[in-house]
Parts: C-alpha cells; sequence; structure tokens
C-alpha cells in the first residue's frame, strides 16, 4: 500500500510561507517558509492568536491590519478568498512588503473551521512597481530642464481641455522662442547655450501659479500651459515672464568677462468657449510668436482666442 504524502512536508518545501488558524485566528501551524520571511521560529508562534503582536500586518498607509480589516479574519467570517499587498513586522523589527492570500478551511460537514494564508515576498514586485513609477516619470521628463517634456505638455494641456468642456473656463497656452539662440550656441558653444535654457526654464517657472505646468517644448523653445485663465490674467503672466528673463543672467566663464543676458518671444493662445483642440490652441499660439518675432522680437504676440 502506497503511503499518501504528508502536507507539513510538503508546505516545508515551498518558499511561501503558510500557517493555518482556527476561527480564533489561533495559529496552529507554521512552514519553514513562514520561519524564513518572519523570522521566528514556528515553537514561537504556534498557540498564539495570529493577532497576538506578531506580524502586525499594515497597509502602504500605516494602517494596521491585525485588529481591524484583516484579510483572514474576513475571510473566516464570510469564506471568501482574499488578496492583498501588505507589510508584515518581521522578527528584526523591520517591514517586510508581502502578497498574502487567504482561503477558509472547511470540517467534512462544509463549515468554516479556520482560515490557510500563504504569502510570498514582494520586494520585488514592490521594486519593480517603484522602477515602473520612476520611467514613467522620467519619460515625461525634459533631462535638461528637469521639467516637463514635450509629451508632458501635450498631456497637461488635452486634461485641462477636457476639464474646462466640463466644468468652463479657459485653458491658456504661452510658447516662447529664445532670441538669437543659434548665435549664442555659436558664439559661446552648446554648454552655455544648455544653461541659457535651464535659466529662461527657471524663470519662467517662477511666474506661474499652482497647478500650471512649464516644460520644453524641443530645442529652444519652451512652453507654459495655464488652467483656468482670463485673457488679461495670460497676458499679466506671459509679461512678467518676458520681464523676469530680461532680468535673468549667467556668467558664461571662459574669456568673456560680461554676464550673459538673453531675451524671449512670446506667443500667446486661450481656448474659446466652443471646444477647442490642442492642435488648434498651438497653431494659435504658433501664429502669436511668429507675429512678435516679426515685430522685432523681446516681446508678445497678439493673444489669439481659439473658436471665438
Amino acid at each position: 500500500m502506497q503511503c499518501q504524502p504528508d502536507y507539513r512536508d510538503i508546505l516545508d518545501h515551498l518558499a511561501d510561507g503558510v500557517y493555518f488558524v482556527d476561527t480564533q485566528r489561533v495559529i496552529s501551524y507554521w512552514n519553514r517558509g513562514a520561519e524564513a520571511l518572519t523570522g521566528y521560529a514556528a515553537s514561537e508562534v504556534i498557540g498564539r492568536p495570529c493577532h497576538d503582536n506578531i506580524l502586525t500586518h499594515c497597509t502602504s498607509d500605516g494602517v494596521c491590519l491585525c485588529r481591524a480589516g484583516c484579510p483572514l479574519a474576513a475571510t473566516i467570517q464570510d469564506g471568501a478568498t482574499r488578496e492583498a499587498l501588505v507589510y508584515l513586522r518581521h522578527r528584526d523589527g523591520h517591514r517586510v512588503p508581502v502578497m498574502v492570500r487567504a482561503a477558509p478551511l472547511h470540517d467534512t460537514s462544509g463549515q468554516i473551521v479556520g482560515a490557510v494564508e500563504s504569502f510570498s515576498d514582494a520586494t520585488r514586485l514592490h521594486e519593480a512597481e517603484r522602477q515602473a513609477e520612476r520611467s514613467r516619470k522620467l519619460s515625461l521628463l525634459d533631462p535638461l530642464t528637469k521639467m516637463a517634456n514635450r509629451r508632458a505638455l501635450e498631456g497637461a494641456i488635452a486634461s485641462r481641455l477636457a476639464e474646462c468642456a466640463v466644468v468652463g473656463g479657459h485653458v491658456g497656452l504661452i510658447i516662447v522662442d529664445i532670441d538669437h539662440f543659434k548665435q549664442i550656441n555659436d558664439r559661446l558653444g552648446h554648454e552655455v547655450g544648455d544653461r541659457v535654457i535651464r535659466m529662461v526654464a527657471m524663470s519662467m517657472r517662477s511666474t506661474t501659479r499652482r497647478g500650471d505646468v512649464v516644460g520644453r517644448w524641443g530645442g529652444d523653445e519652451l512652453a507654459a500651459v495655464l488652467e483656468q485663465v482670463t485673457q488679461c490674467d495670460l497676458e499679466m503672466l506671459a509679461g512678467r515672464m518676458r520681464i523676469m528673463v530680461e532680468h535673468s543672467f549667467i556668467d558664461p566663464g571662459g574669456a568673456d568677462p560680461k554676464s550673459l543676458h538673453a531675451t524671449i518671444s512670446l506667443g500667446l493662445a486661450i481656448s474659446g468657449p466652443s471646444p477647442t483642440s490642442a492642435a488648434e490652441l498651438f497653431r494659435h499660439a504658433d501664429e502669436s510668436l511668429y507675429a512678435a518675432k516679426r515685430a522685432g522680437r523681446n516681446r508678445i504676440g497678439c493673444c489669439a482666442a481659439t473658436a471665438a
């Protein structure tokens, strides 16, 4: 007759932690995986309730689940299986992210007599999620200015236009071109040119409001997306940008002892009362920018209202 394998022997060979509790959540089994992941030996926990300040599971917000909101307790109550990412307390005191899975245990009559919880180390998953979030943010960041890139600016325009379509109001767009930037690059080099771009971007951002987005549109063009503005607001903020940049300067170093100033030309557009697309808003701002450059630079092009 072939012997049936002991479930304890099987579970002890799993890397995941596994433990059983009765309806009072008193631990009756604790496998080697649980010992490895928590630092607690089976002899230290068997016979104790799991909420007895052992693992003190908590959420990422620090909410303790052992006395309220425990997945294991809820499973004992309703018989439903559950899965959650939580943080257990290791015997050494630090927190470990784990993916827990709770399932009910039944007797031969189908009555719930306890529950089983398995948990696996989610450190790699947690790190992967954080890496994905970092990558997402980097994909929206201009590496030179450390501000929004064109993709992020286009997303900001689209989201604010969608918001205004629901709640009303207007979106403003300012496109900025650094005057005679090619001459700066040719005369002083690209490193100084990069410093000028950063200087202009920082000066622009210093004039905007909470909720506005400033970034690099591409090359020496920068942009600001302004939410809930009037035409008067837009022109006032653009005027402040122009003045702040004109009064900013850098020391270019090298043989040239003079401070390096820069000026900008600005093109403005504001969404009209009818639905406006991001492409339409940019087209009007671009036309306004070229009007400013044709008029002599270091000035603001007339504000164009779209879909008037």
